[in-house]
């Protein structure tokens, strides 16, 4: 371990090799240290406060979001999407509109795979996440406003641990929201758990799934389970 977490002061006269590198936040990106447990919030509450504040970490080096994984592993919405659009504002080009090293302190570095695929990991995880329980959450992490009267969330055979994932979430207009899930791989997750972020923040009320009646559904976390699922479609409407 390359710094002690416990130890007070955090080293800005080297920061590089602690901090980004093999620094402590990435404990929580591995599950070495629980991320939601005291010392994670810690770890993260300063790792935003005395680095990434300065032009640290990711704003230097978009490659470096350990604290980003840390907050999927929370299961926080807010803070997954908080941090993906602050990673574009203050990572990307603004001509390219690609992730690139240095771009605030340095002398810019385009074309690093590593700064493309720690954007993407992110980005694809928002949409589709295998869970420690080998439980599978679609749309978990998604923004408020894609579902929107009128907008729509498309994926389209996405690689998975399960196979191939497609999904369709989308606003009609009214009380509901809907999606269209195809699980092609023959490997099943031992549940599925499909979010719904309405743009209000409404409450969902009920649920049909294939044109049944639902009661597996929790209103405080917004999503749909389904548990063992067998069939390879998924028709899911929510109403509010």
């Amino acid at each position: 371990m390359p710094c002690e977490a416990n130890t007070f002061r955090r080293i800005l006269d080297d920061w590089y090799p602690t901090d980004v590198d093999t620094g402590a936040a990435h404990m929580l990106r591995l599950k070495a240290v629980a991320p939601a447990s005291d010392l994670g919030n810690w770890l993260l509450n300063d790792h935003e406060d005395n680095l990434l504040i300065r032009g640290w970490g990711i704003a230097n080096e978009p490659v470096y979001n350990q604290h980003a994984t840390a907050y999927l592993w929370r299961d926080d919405p807010k803070a997954v999407i908080r941090t993906f659009y602050s990673y574009m504002a203050s990572a990307f080009s603004q001509s390219a509109l690609e992730p690139v090293e240095h771009r605030s302190t340095h002398g810019q570095y385009f074309g690093p795979p590593s700064t493309d695929g720690a954007w993407f990991e992110l980005y694809r995880n928002m949409l589709i996440l295998e869970r420690d329980d080998d439980s599978l959450l679609l749309a978990g992490f998604t923004p408020r406003a894609w579902l929107a009267p009128g907008k729509t969330i498309s994926v389209k055979r996405a690689p998975s641990r399960f196979g191939a994932i497609s999904m369709t979430v989308q606003n009609k207009g009214g009380r509901q929201l809907s999606a269209d899930v195809e699980l092609e791989g023959r490997a099943k997750p031992s549940s599925l758990l499909v979010r719904f972020r309405h743009p209000a923040g409404s409450r969902m009320t009920s649920v049909t799934v294939n044109g049944r009646d639902w009661t597996d559904f929790d209103p405080a976390k917004e999503w749909v389970r389904l548990p063992a699922p067998a069939e390879q479609s998924y028709a899911i409407v929510v109403s509010y």
